[in-house]
């Protein structure tokens, strides 16, 4: 899998592998966790805990905002936040789908091929 790489103000950040995220301060975290104080952040900006996600991902309120409504049109974004049950996978082998055309078609590159 190509690295998928999403700009923020704070700088770049980098999902490989479909599990790791790597966070403009340089670090590193599971997808699953990016995932969750995102949505934390999204639905309760104002908590303490939403205070603690932010200074977790090293990101902004607004980035973590302008990340959950750029969801609404990427695909590719759309994936990478959300749950584990809700992503696309592959119609023939059931593998989780990340290039923007193999979503669209609902079946990977390896699968179209056979």
């Amino acid at each position: 899998m190509t690295p998928i790489t999403l700009s923020t103000a704070q700088g770049h950040i980098t999902i490989r592998s479909g599990r790791k995220v790597e966070l403009p301060s340089g670090r590193t975290m599971t997808l699953k966790r990016f995932r969750s104080s995102v949505y934390f952040v999204v639905r309760w900006p104002d908590s303490p805990g939403a205070q603690q996600a932010l200074a977790e991902l090293g990101l902004s309120s607004a980035d973590v905002q302008a990340l959950a409504s750029a969801a609404d049109e990427d695909v590719v974004l759309r994936q990478v936040l959300a749950p584990a049950r809700e992503r696309v996978r592959c119609a023939r082998c059931g593998r989780v789908l990340w290039d923007a055309k193999s979503i669209r078609l609902g079946m990977g590159p390896e699968c179209r091929k056979k």
